[in-house]
Formats: C-alpha cells, structure tokens, sequence
C-alpha cells in the first residue's frame, strides 16, 4: 500500500467515526424523545455493549 493511499483509507475511517457518533447521538435522541427510555437504562445498555466488545484483558483492568 503506498503512502496516499494509506492516508486515503485513514480520512476514510476517520469519517466514519464522525458518522458512528452522529448515530449514537440520534439514538440516543430517539430512545429518551420516542420512547422515553431514561438515560440510566442507556448508559447500563451502553456499558454492557462496551464490555461484550473489549477484549478479557481490557474488561479485567477496567474492574479494578
């Protein structure tokens, strides 16, 4: 992979994570709005996603 190209796939992930944030924004905009889903059952939905998705030495760390 050439450097330009490198940099290409970089801006282009990093537009997606602009647009990962603008979702959860507008989920989470739905969910307390539409169906008035409280912000603690979403941090406790948000935290259990988090730690399904780390990896066993992150999880382990992260409870001490």
């Amino acid at each position: 992979m050439t450097d330009d190209e490198l940099t290409a796939v970089r801006s282009a992930l990093a537009a997606r994570v602009t647009g990962c944030w603008d979702r959860l924004d507008d989920v989470i905009s739905e969910l307390i709005a539409l169906h008035e889903v409280t912000g603690d059952e979403i941090l406790a939905r948000v935290r259990k996603a988090i730690e399904s998705e780390s990896p066993a030495d992150v999880r382990t760390t992260a409870a001490l």
